[in-house]
């Protein structure tokens, strides 16, 4: 019973234990982010794919509070890996404290490469990180969810080539794109292997076992193949967009809008920009910066871009856009896509899940110089390697919140560690019932029992900030609920009898539930009396009842 419904009842006495007068100090975690949830290993067993298993970096955020706050500190923070063969720890870091500083987020280098065997390891790691010891141990243990792979498989949907590469000068599309992912040549298939699919014979099932997929070429896709691209989106995938070079209106911008679930606005015509007017800027980075590896360099390399031609994008969310021109028109706009998955159980519309991107211009030098500016390849290489991977792990505080969006097929939810629980999923909505009360990870399945993923659950920030509370905020606290000052008695003294509890209910008099439940018996009588009256027809006056 919570204390707000014990004090609802009549003559409750409320025996709470009184507020601890020590001031302690406490550091916690407030949760770990890996910046990118998927690492490409590359499948070679040497050369330079052997060396990104080590690639990764985590971004750790803590709290103190407490005794200890006005004084210079030093955290330490380990970070272990843990895998199917065993722990291993994989990273360190140490965060340094300034005189009254409360809240620290650091980078931590994490080194993979020892999780596997010539760069070729594949499956899901999950990440701990933990605090020493101090005055609250719930706070000191976070995690984050990193998927191995051994590459990514990419579909640019445009014009197919046949032979060699043709010259610059006869670049397409999807001619610039391709040499985007691999611009070492063929040698990179290590780490990104690369198809280039028919925009006009995109059909169901033509994106199976594609990590991302990107459309050089709009125009030429029809309703199944935007439909497609739809049910991709919504199953975890990364769809990148790109505007259409062909003169005229673009007819597609609708049919992409209502697969894709889009939350823009796309117009149809290109606009123009004027002198000066089409330089490419950066926008400040938001909490789920997608170009975090290439952001110290992201204002150099985008001031010598040239945006002359490009579709007006309009944005309800300004954290949507990353890219944009000097007069302020969105070049380059982001979003988690929904879209609806068939399966057994009907249509199902779900949540957060793959990235969907729209680059406003097309990849044509006629629309903007950017296919032979550098920002080309990095930028298209962070949005295939940082998209991937979003629905596969989520992030909450733990017992705050509604439900959340769970791995795409996922019917439950249930801890690594085995204790707790199982957490249902709603078919409907693909999210969790309700708010999750322990941190920690947890493994989705699917009907057949089978794992789609994992959840890592931080826990509550705002419970790692500790600190020495007055009797009067708690009388205060308590009041709020509904209980009356001379309900509450202090249990000084009486640990042994109250068991440490926050509060015990003592009811004296009988509550409002006696009263309610003499009531409806009372209803029910009359009601009884009322049916049997119904039931006996009167007699009319002068005669008899027929």
């Amino acid at each position: 019973m919570s204390v707000g419904a014990a004090a609802a009842l009549g003559g409750a006495e409320l025996v709470v234990s009184p507020p601890a007068e020590a001031d302690v100090g406490n550091v916690g975690l407030v949760g770990v982010e890996a910046l990118r949830p998927v690492v490409v290993t590359g499948a070679g067993a040497g050369g330079e794919g052997a060396g990104m298993a080590g690639a990764s970096q985590v971004r750790v955020r803590l709290v103190r509070s407490g005794a200890g706050v006005d004084r210079e500190g030093r955290t330490v923070a380990r970070i272990t890996a843990a895998t199917e063969t065993g722990l291993r720890e994989v990273g360190v870091v140490s965060v340094a404290w300034a005189e009254g500083q409360e809240v620290a987020e650091v980078l931590a280098d994490v080194d993979l490469s020892a999780l596997g065997s010539g760069g070729g390891a594949s499956g899901r790691v999950v990440l701990r990180v933990e605090l020493e010891p101090d005055a609250n141990e719930r706070d000191n243990a976070a995690w984050a969810v990193i998927e191995l792979r051994e590459r990514l498989r990419v579909a640019v949907v445009g014009t197919r080539r046949f032979g060699a590469r043709p010259r610059i000068s006869s670049f397409v599309a999807s001619d610039w794109l391709v040499l985007a992912l691999e611009p070492g040549g063929e040698g990179q298939r290590e780490q990104i292997e690369v198809e280039v699919l028919d925009a006009a014979r995109i059909g169901s099932g033509a994106l199976a076992g594609f990590d991302a997929v990107i459309v050089a070429e709009p125009g030429r896709v029809g309703i199944e193949g935007w439909t497609a691209m739809g049910v991709f989106a919504a199953r975890g995938g990364t769809v990148l967009l790109t505007s259409s070079a062909t003169p005229g209106a673009q007819l597609w911008t609708e049919d992409a809008a209502r697969a894709l679930e889009l939350p823009w606005s796309i117009a149809r015509e290109p606009v123009e920009s004027g002198e000066g007017e089409g330089v490419l800027r950066a926008r400040p980075a938001g909490e789920d910066d997608l170009l975090w590896y290439v952001r110290g360099e992201l204002e150099e390399l985008s001031r010598s871009v040239s945006v002359s031609r490009l579709l007006d994008v309009r944005a309800e969310d300004e954290g949507d856009v990353l890219l944009e021109t000097a007069e302020g028109r969105p070049v380059l706009v982001v979003s988690r896509g929904g879209g609806v998955v068939s399966g057994d159980a009907g249509e199902s519309a779900m949540g957060r899940r793959g990235l969907v991107a729209l680059l406003a211009t097309a990849v044509d030098l006629a629309w903007t110089d950017l296919p032979a500016r550098p920002l080309m390849v990095p930028m298209v290489q962070e949005l295939v390697r940082s998209g991937r991977g979003g629905g596969c792990s989520g992030r909450l505080g733990s017992g705050r919140g509604a439900g959340f969006g769970a791995p795409i097929g996922a019917v439950e939810l249930s801890r690594l560690d085995g204790r707790g629980g199982i957490v249902a999923i709603e078919a409907a909505s693909g999210r969790t019932r309700g708010a999750l009360q322990m941190a920690g990870v947890l493994v989705a399945t699917d009907i057949e029992g089978a794992g789609v993923g994992a959840v890592a659950v931080q826990p509550d920030a705002l419970a790692a900030r500790v600190g020495p509370t007055s009797r009067e905020r708690v009388v205060s606290a308590l009041v709020g609920t509904g209980a009356t000052d001379d309900a509450l008695t202090w249990s000084d003294g009486e640990r042994a009898s109250v068991e440490g509890a926050a509060a015990r209910v003592r009811s004296d008099v009988p509550g409002p539930g006696l009263m309610i439940l003499l009531a409806a018996l009372g209803l029910a009588c009359v009601e009884l009396w009322l049916a049997r009256v119904a039931s006996h027809a009167a007699a009319p006056a002068g005669g008899v009842a027929a």
